[in-house]
This record gives C-alpha cells, structure tokens and sequence, in this order.
C-alpha cells in the first residue's frame, strides 16, 4: 500500500497513561483494541493504525508525513498522561499542520487541545471524514 493514499491516521495512545507511565500497556506486544482493526478496515487504502509503544510514535508518524493525511485521531487512556499525550499532540501538529486532530472522549483536559471529541465508536465520523466533512466539537453523540 502507498503511504500517499492515507487519509486517516488512527493512533493507538492507551499507553500514554498515568497508570502505565513506564511501560506500554505492560507488553509492547500488546495489540490495539478490535475496534480500532474494525475503523481501518471501512477502508484499508484510506486509513491506517499506529500501534506502537509511545517512544515511537514519532517516527511512524514520520513514516506517513508524505502521505496526504486530513484527520490524525488519537485513542487516548482513560487517565491520559497529560504531557505524554501534549508532546504527541505537538509532533503531530507539527508533522501533519493543516489536518484535523481528534480524540475519543475522557475526563481531562488534555481533550480541549483537539479539534473534535467523538463519543461511541467512530464509525459515523470515520465515514464523515472519508466523505470529505472537517469534524468540529462533539462527534457521534449517544441519545
């Protein structure tokens, strides 16, 4: 697969918690959760996932910077690591400037430093962003 075609990064933070501040979720061997394979896989040529330990994000969003990446969306802990997660935000903005940067939800304010919060799965605001919308505020609200 080209790294041109990516539209979507979804990147895989649940290590960058104040839990797990010295290891990755335990295990680097640890796989990202079946719901995020289930995002990629609406279109495998168009979205991708990071699922590495957070000592490497950095170079795996190198690794798609000639990519034409519009959305970088971030599953973040529970009790997110507020600088891990600010200097991962950094990178990315630096990285990837005129895409749109999101999160799933979570109790901190680490959320305010995204562009768009999705609640559920993600599945409707994955499909949105392929159909070209720019996501804002509260996504995929439970009724």
């Amino acid at each position: 697969m080209e790294n041109g075609k990516i539209e979507i990064l979804i990147i895989e933070l649940a290590g960058a918690s104040i839990k797990n501040k010295l290891s990755w979720r335990h295990s680097i061997s640890r796989s990202a959760p079946i719901g995020l394979y289930c995002l990629k896989a609406i279109d495998k040529e168009r979205i991708t996932l990071i699922d590495v330990p957070v000592a490497q994000i950095n170079d795996m969003l190198a690794h798609y910077k000639s990519s034409s990446v519009k959305t970088v969306i971030c599953r973040l802990a529970e009790e997110p690591d507020i600088e891990s997660v600010k200097a991962i935000i950094a990178a990315i903005r630096e990285i990837y400037p005129n895409s749109r940067l999101g999160c799933n939800f979570v109790k901190s304010d680490v959320t305010k430093d995204f562009d768009f919060i999705i609640y559920g799965t993600g599945k409707s605001s994955i499909l949105r962003i392929l159909r070209g919308d720019e996501l804002s505020g509260y996504c995929d609200q439970l009724n």
